[in-house]
Formats: C-alpha cells, structure tokens, sequence
C-alpha cells in the first residue's frame, strides 16, 4: 500500500498481519510488521518502461526476439516477432535437435 510519511513523501509498505491466539485458539491480538518497498516499486516501474520501450522499437523495426531452450526444443518468442517469422515445423525442429546436440556437455 502506498503511504505519505511524516516529512510529506510518499512510500510504498508491504504490510503482514497475523493473529495472535491464545492457549484455546481464540484471537487475543495481532501481530503487524510492515517493510519499506519504494525502490522495489521503483525498480519495477523502471523495468514496464523499459520494455514498453523495447516493444516499441522491435514494432517500429519489425523485428523481435526470439528465446530458445535447446534441451526441451521449447520456442518462447515476444509478440513483435511471432507474426513476422514463419518457420517449416520439420526443419525448425531438426535445426533445435542439431542446436542442442552441439551444445550438450
């Protein structure tokens, strides 16, 4: 949740709470204990940015990019790239099966 401080500046806190229970199980109190997470927040905000950024260009260039896990022959690609590359599946997975035993320890 994001909070404003004493000195006017504004944070964001991760807050837990849990319940304190006594001997039978019932709620007698709460335990809070709350973490700055400002420059997490800031740190994600940077990285949609940054992306959206690089999302823009790859449109803009039609291009894209492209991800591969030669071991499990798994294609991961970003939306830019998926409409703009067309690949035969039989070579496309003879091409990762060549890939991948070049590349085996």
């Amino acid at each position: 949740m994001e909070m404003c401080r004493a000195d006017g500046n504004r944070v964001w806190i991760s807050l837990t709470v849990r319940p304190v229970r006594d001997k039978e199980g019932q709620v007698v109190a709460s335990r809070a204990a709350a973490e700055d997470i400002t420059e997490r927040k800031r740190m994600e905000k940077a990285l949609r940015e940054s992306e959206q950024d690089l999302n823009r260009a790859q449109a803009a260039a039609h291009t894209g990019s492209w991800r591969l896990d030669v071991r499990r022959i798994l294609p991961y690609s970003e939306a830019n790239s998926a409409p703009r590359i067309r690949m035969n599946a039989e070579r496309y997975i003879h091409t990762s099966k060549i890939i991948a035993a070049a590349t085996d320890p």
